[in-house]
């Protein structure tokens, strides 16, 4: 369409962006961030890994085998779950992955669901296992996880009213797994918060089962794992960052090669992240060799100045 002036119609070009190789670059980042956030989420819905998540993180599992952990695990539909192959999906099924209410935003978990508890069958543990790429994302990660946790807890009850029974609220648990962005000084760390009673006045101890209800575990992966790192660091470094030797004494593909694909899959796109990591740590290096040398530089001028004031004085006093 044109627009006519003084008898003439006058056409109006299409704008064109001029390309650059920093946009190019930016969009194929932004691709491979996506696909590995997919391939991770797919992973982390797999009994067998949530199975070692659980097993080494929190004592309720500690002494029982993989294989009884997974059956402890409920088998209902995570919403937008997809099998990855026919009659080989051994992705867990529990909760309904986005929790919403009326005056609350969604909040979309990567992988949520239910636990029975091996000494009580009776009770359950809400889980959320998520996936976080960037460790320094604009705020405090902790706080996103104390958050998760409110809303695990709150979307135990459907409805809050006067006949409201608090007392079938269950523990909850929610573990952030950091994969990018992470200082050296962090890497291969692992930290707990708890609820807990803190302090009391009078003759009164509070039972910890009615109170002991939130569980947060943050885990910082680093670029390279060594000879005494702990179980759950060299498990999942082997899952994100494709080291297939580390997952042999944790679970055995032989049963699902889909599922060995899918893990495959996603430790080679954790690879780029890896030579990243890698790259960012010679630069910092390269750059506070740089300052320092600068520095020594200032101070030796610095010095042969002082040395010639030295000797000016000197020869004044002559």
């Amino acid at each position: 369409m044109g627009r006519k002036r003084k008898g003439k119609s006058i056409r109006r070009r299409p704008a064109v962006i001029a390309g650059s190789m920093g946009l190019e670059e930016t969009l194929a980042q932004n691709a491979e961030q996506l696909q590995y956030d997919e391939a991770g989420k797919k992973v982390l819905q797999h009994a067998e890994v949530l199975a070692n998540i659980l097993k080494y993180l929190l004592p309720e599992y500690a002494d029982y085998s993989t294989e009884e952990i997974a059956q402890c695990i409920e088998p209902e539909t995570i919403d937008g779950a997809e099998p990855i192959a026919p009659d080989t999906d051994t992705r867990i099924h529990g909760d309904n992955t986005e929790a919403a209410s009326i005056k609350e935003a969604t909040l979309t978990f990567d992988s949520r669901f239910r636990a029975k508890i091996p000494t009580n069958t009776l009770f359950h543990l809400h889980v959320d296992v998520e996936l976080q790429k960037d460790y320094y994302p604009g705020y405090p990660i902790e706080k996103r996880g104390i958050y998760h946790l409110s809303r695990l807890i709150s979307s135990q009850l459907e409805v809050i009213n006067k006949r409201t029974s608090y007392g079938k609220v269950e523990k909850a648990c929610v573990i952030l797994v950091c994969v990018g962005n992470i200082p050296k000084y962090l890497w291969n760390t692992v930290s707990y918060y708890q609820f807990a009673n803190t302090k009391n006045v009078g003759d009164v101890s509070p039972k910890p089962e009615n109170f002991d209800l939130m569980d947060l575990i943050i885990i910082r992966l680093g670029a390279w794992i060594s000879e005494d790192t702990v179980d759950i660091i060299r498990f999942l470094h082997g899952i994100f960052f494709n080291e297939p030797k580390e997952l042999k004494p944790y679970i055995d593909f032989s049963k699902n090669e889909a599922f060995r694909k899918e893990v495959e899959r996603l430790g080679l796109t954790g690879e780029h992240l890896i030579e990243r990591a890698r790259l960012e740590y010679e630069e910092n290096v390269k750059k506070y060799k740089k300052e320092l040398q600068e520095k020594d530089r200032a101070l030796q001028e610095m010095g042969n100045e002082i040395e010639k004031l030295k000797a000016q004085l000197a020869e004044r006093k002559r």
